[in-house]
């Protein structure tokens, strides 16, 4: 006895849905990635920008600067809050 072959149609459909499916993912992962990776070249921009500025005057500098924080699900901002730590840090610096 011939074991039953799966039509064209249904192996068209299997790869169709394969692909979707492996799309889908691969955009979840690309979410998820820029989520945890975005953030840090803001930071570091900030911290190239505020030492080149210390090294020009040769001094101290103590910035204060008032960002907004986003929590998103997916890429897709779902609150934001403005986060106290930020001024924490300047007000208690020890005087130089």
């Amino acid at each position: 006895m011939d074991p039953v072959r799966p039509s064209w149609m249904s192996r068209i459909g299997n790869t169709a849905r394969a692909l979707f499916w492996t799309f889908l993912l691969l955009l979840l992962v690309m979410f998820v990635l820029q989520q945890f990776f975005g953030s840090r070249g803001i930071q570091k921009a900030r911290d190239d920008l505020l030492k080149s500025f210390e090294q020009d005057r040769k001094s101290r500098v103590i910035a204060m600067i008032h960002r907004q924080e986003n929590v998103s699900f997916l890429g897709v901002p779902v609150s934001s809050y403005i986060s106290i730590e930020d001024s924490e840090g300047p007000c208690c610096a020890p005087s130089v």
